[in-house]
């Protein structure tokens, strides 16, 4: 979990490639670990990649169960 709290320090100087592949990293370690797929989805919606971002909360979500922790997709009117 030490990427993890690598890619939050990269991310908060807003690299967010840098951020994405400490949190990449901690995946590949913790495949299981939510966290680190919401806060990596949080760095491709600041790179404008929608569809990575909501792959990884889509991630997130299925690995705790938790709705609407991220969403990129078109509200439906």
């Amino acid at each position: 979990r030490v990427r993890s709290c690598r890619g939050a320090m990269y991310a908060g100087f807003k690299q967010f490639e840098q951020a994405i592949e400490e949190y990449t990293i901690a995946i590949q370690f913790h495949p299981h670990f939510s966290e680190a797929y919401r806060w990596r989805a949080e760095c491709w919606g600041a790179l404008g990649n929608g569809p990575m971002a909501q792959q990884d909360a889509d991630a997130a979500e299925k690995i705790d169960g938790v709705k609407g922790i991220l969403v990129y997709r078109k509200k439906q009117t």
